[in-house]
């Protein structure tokens, strides 16, 4: 197994802050006031799923797609894919009670439930991309703003070159 104790130790970071029941709790901090705002539910699904950026003929949603299936083949190519993934079903099953309490909190949070499978994605990719060093700068950024209370959902400007917008739940 590739360096067992880097993917647990990302992993770990990832996830701690995932089941930890602080992501779309409500909680805003005033460090989002410098990212560009949604608000609204409509216009966050049509930035994420419909706005298409004229540079790339793609979504957002499709952009990140492609940075995911990049972060996988990267891992495959290393050999480190299977091991990240058992490491992390693991960690998963471990702390299965943690998930399912910090989600039941949740589960009237409209937002949350339909946010859990990219909120997932992010943090999965976001240790991914510490292990094989690809797009390291825009999973950090993604995670700065689940940790100030935000659901990133698009970009201003260029996609990738330019600021995240943010979903504020209201």
């Amino acid at each position: 197994m590739a360096d067992e104790h880097g993917m647990q130790a990302a992993i770990r970071e990832s996830l701690d802050f995932f089941l930890s029941g602080r992501i779309l709790n409500g909680q805003i901090s005033t460090g989002l006031d410098h990212y560009p705002r949604q608000t609204g539910r409509l216009d966050v699904d049509e930035l994420m799923n419909k706005h298409v950026y004229p540079e790339t003929g793609e979504t957002w949603d499709d952009m990140e797609e492609t940075i995911f299936h990049e972060l996988e083949k990267q891992m495959t190519k290393i050999g480190i894919a299977q091991d990240f993934d058992n490491i992390y079903q693991k960690y998963n099953n471990d702390n299965k009670k943690t998930f399912i309490r910090n989600r039941v909190k949740k589960i009237f949070s409209e937002d949350f439930l339909f946010f859990i499978n990219r909120i997932e994605a992010h943090i999965l990719c976001k240790a991914a991309s510490s292990l094989v060093r690809m797009h390291e700068s825009y999973f950090a950024d993604i995670m700065t703003v689940y940790r100030l209370g935000g659901m990133p959902c698009g970009f201003e400007g260029a996609p990738f070159r330019s600021r995240l917008i943010v979903y504020v739940p209201s």
